[in-house]
């Protein structure tokens, strides 16, 4: 969202683009929205208040979980409904901590069986 960041003029209009398509794609089933959201949802990095209130409640009218949203620093997300994960444990996982590959932490949701 945003292709220039979160302080350019497109990442309004992109945000609510993608806001749009969230709610028409939930509609149809499970949902997994992942990319680079140029928002951070845990602290001050990387955010517009706005640009975090839209997609949390966005999220939340669509049943869906930021299963990212707690990782300082972190703008690269993964979104799912509620029915996606349902009866499964998820577990996040970041390399590149110190963004010497890239300016973004590299970062990967597993989602395992609740038996395993």
């Amino acid at each position: 969202m945003g292709i220039l960041g979160n302080r350019d003029s497109s990442y309004a209009r992109d945000l609510q683009k993608q806001i749009k398509d969230i709610r028409h794609l939930s509609g149809l089933g499970k949902l997994c929205v992942i990319g680079d959201y140029n928002c951070s949802f845990s602290d001050n990095y990387y955010f517009t208040e706005s640009g975090r209130g839209a997609l949390r409640q966005c999220f939340a009218e669509n049943k869906m979980a930021v299963l990212t949203a707690s990782r300082p620093e972190c703008v690269d997300h993964i979104a799912v409904s509620d029915a996606f994960v349902s009866g499964y444990k998820t577990s996040v996982e970041e390399w590149n901590i110190d963004k010497g590959l890239s300016d973004h932490k590299g970062i990967v949701v597993y989602i395992r069986e609740n038996s395993i």
